[in-house]
């Protein structure tokens, strides 16, 4: 389950997995960003990752390293692969994020 939220210049994404042994993973992320026809930027304000289900203790991150990715525009898509991140492709109400052989993810606007 999660909420992934843009304003004009903010990102926010909080996700939550429970496993079939009843241990959580949790991740929160929020940056700044920018978009153009070219080129995607984001800077890191923090996160914070709680991995029960990998056995990991809690990583908070305040490094603020801004980082950019070119972007694809195509006919209404809006596409980037940044970093580790899924590749995430952005259509009229949806975004879809896509790890190769780990999972695809469509999550949808709502009001």
């Amino acid at each position: 389950m999660g909420l992934f939220t843009y304003t004009k210049n903010h990102r926010t994404v909080n996700i939550v997995r429970k496993d079939a042994t009843g241990k959580f993973s949790s991740s929160s992320n929020v940056s700044t960003y920018t978009l153009t026809a070219t080129e995607y930027s984001e800077t890191r304000l923090f996160s914070i990752v709680n991995d029960q289900i990998g056995g990991k203790e809690i990583v908070y991150n305040l490094s603020s390293e801004p980082r950019s990715v070119p972007v694809t525009v195509e006919g209404g898509r809006i596409q980037f692969k940044f970093g580790d991140r899924p590749t995430e492709v952005y259509e009229r109400d949806k975004m879809t994020a896509t790890a190769e052989g780990r999972f695809v993810d469509v999550w949808e606007k709502v009001q």
